[in-house]
């Protein structure tokens, strides 16, 4: 995973982890609290699912938007496509851009 990067919402009992590298963030962890001291970089690339033979090569997250450039098999969180029926599908592939936080929210910006 090259420059991972994560950001943390806290709300009493329950923890909220995002994680990105250079799209669209994901959904790293859900759950019960986590201690200030945990370290989200070491948290996130622990939850990193094995490889199985004849599998992708990357398991896709829990995306934000997921996309089916980044090899999302579901259905991607949006459909586009070209009026010229030359042109054929649009598979949009979205690239991190910013974050910006305060205390209880997130707002990234993908384009």
């Amino acid at each position: 995973m090259a420059d991972l990067a994560t950001h943390r919402l806290d709300a009493g009992e329950a923890t909220l982890v995002f994680a990105w590298t250079d799209g669209p963030p994901s959904v790293a962890y859900f759950g019960p609290s986590l201690g200030p001291e945990t370290d989200l970089d070491l948290l996130v690339r622990s939850r990193a699912q094995p490889l199985g033979l004849g599998t992708l090569d990357v398991v896709p997250g829990i995306a934000l938007i997921p996309e089916a450039a980044r090899g999302f098999t579901g259905y991607p969180g949006l459909i586009a496509h070209r009026p010229e029926a030359e042109a054929g599908a649009w598979d949009g592939r979205f690239a991190f851009e910013s974050v910006r936080t305060s205390e209880n929210a997130i707002a990234f910006k993908c384009s």
